[in-house]
């Protein structure tokens, strides 16, 4: 029946139905239909399930692929910051943070930048950085620079009137000349 459809030959179809079924792609089902009689029929049931494999493991490689592009950019922005290739401690310190303690590159780029906006480039302060951010939640980057945001705008108020006019720095004056 497949033959006739098709412009080769019966022989030809069924070698092709056979290989398709060694492979793995299609499937013989027996089904009975309403007057009781059992039939055979082609299921292409495996053939979905291989593509889906096939498509999750292509989306699995390319997010690894993007995991190891991220990673080796993350290095070159550290060596870029700090002036000077990263020692084996800081690079294993990097894999952990983005293996291990599953931190974004993109919080990691953030947490880097609190550090030069700081003044402090270390990698202990980017890691209590990272730490308090887990800490409190933040899970995307505008969560994270909205809280740096805040975070500085506290640091940066002026002290208010009162706080200064009520302490004046006491000065002895001694005047040596006249000793």
């Amino acid at each position: 029946e497949l033959s006739h459809g098709m412009t080769i030959s019966a022989e030809e179809c069924a070698y092709m139905v056979q290989h398709l079924i060694q492979k793995g792609f299609i499937s013989i089902q027996p089904f009975e239909d309403r007057s009781g009689i059992q039939h055979d029929r082609y299921s292409v049931e495996p053939l979905w399930g291989v593509l889906y494999d096939f498509l999750e493991t292509k989306q699995a490689k390319e997010v690894q692929k993007q995991h190891v592009q991220a990673e080796k950019s993350l290095y070159a922005l550290f060596e870029d910051e700090f002036g000077r290739p990263l020692s084996p401690l800081e690079g294993e310190t990097l894999s952990i943070w983005m293996d291990q303690d599953h931190h974004d590159a993109e919080m990691i780029r953030l947490a880097l930048r609190e550090a030069v906006l700081s003044g402090k480039l270390n990698f202990r302060y980017i890691d209590r950085i990272l730490f308090e951010w887990k800490k409190k939640g933040l899970k995307t980057a505008e969560e994270a620079k909205e809280h740096s945001q805040h975070f500085r705008s506290q640091q940066k108020t002026p002290p208010s009137k009162e706080e200064t006019s009520t302490y004046k720095r006491q000065v002895p004056f001694y005047n040596w000349l006249e000793q």
